[in-house]
């Protein structure tokens, strides 16, 4: 019984846990040569509120996205479409010897949030943050989770607002010098440091033993006089590699 229970919770948590889309988007210019490859695991979660109150949300569904781009000279980009009509536009803008990626998205709350809100046009939303993918010739690639809060750049709605939540779980890319459709030498990120819980661990255990050893040798005289007793407690030093130890 404990067993099909363990079992039924495990399959909720899966069910709950939100969608997240991986794909291999290609751009090929006018004579098929591809230019841009972007290969990522992403997930966006949209928010409308209305007088304050938070009145719909919505993750948007991957299914059959579909990718257009561009293949200009200095200035490329590519453009996920998604099926409610929702847009996410990734910009790569050489400066100098390297490259950088800017984020935009764009929806119609009509379409997102039917019958939520009064009419409203497109809305624009705009990553705060601004990439620097390395140098030309290298693709750009992250193992790491990144979270960002889309600014709002154009809205012509005072009674809703609305809020876009982007999660990048890994990302690969690369829009200039792209050979044979693969990706080149990969530029990659600086992961978070992360604690080496092992180590801390088997140091905490080596400083206990070593407190063990220090409060076993503690001396304890007994002085009993009749129906009395004295304890009297005598702490020896540490010696300096007992102190270095520590």
């Amino acid at each position: 019984m404990a067993i099909h229970k363990a079992v039924c919770v495990t399959l909720l948590l899966c069910l709950m846990l939100p969608l997240v889309t991986s794909n291999l988007f290609k751009v090929r210019s006018e004579t098929g040569h591809v230019c841009i490859l972007l290969d990522i695991d992403f997930r966006i979660l949209l928010t409308a509120s209305r007088d304050g109150e938070r009145v719909g949300d919505l993750l948007v569904s991957d299914a059959r996205v579909q990718a257009t781009g561009n293949c200009s000279r200095s200035k490329r980009s590519i453009k996920l479409e998604f099926l409610g009509g929702e847009v996410l536009k990734f910009e790569f803008d050489i400066q100098g010897e390297s490259v950088m990626l800017s984020k935009e998205f764009t929806f119609n709350p009509q379409s997102t949030f039917a019958n939520l809100c009064p009419y409203t046009p497109l809305v624009i939303f705009k990553d705060p943050q601004v990439a620097n993918l390395g140098e030309l010739g290298t693709s750009y690639k992250c193992l790491a989770k990144e979270s960002s809060s889309y600014s709002e750049i154009r809205g012509l709605e005072s009674i809703c607002s609305y809020t876009v939540d982007v999660d990048v779980m890994s990302v690969r890319a690369q829009a200039f010098f792209v050979k044979h459709s693969e990706f080149s030498a990969p530029n990659e990120c600086k992961l978070p440091v992360q604690k080496n819980w092992a180590r801390i661990l088997v140091g905490g255990v080596a400083l206990c033993f070593l407190l063990a050893g220090v409060v076993t040798s503690v001396c304890l005289h007994v002085v009993c006089k009749r129906n009395s007793c004295i304890w009297v407690e005598k702490i020896p030093s540490l010696d300096q590699r007992q102190i270095n130890s520590l």
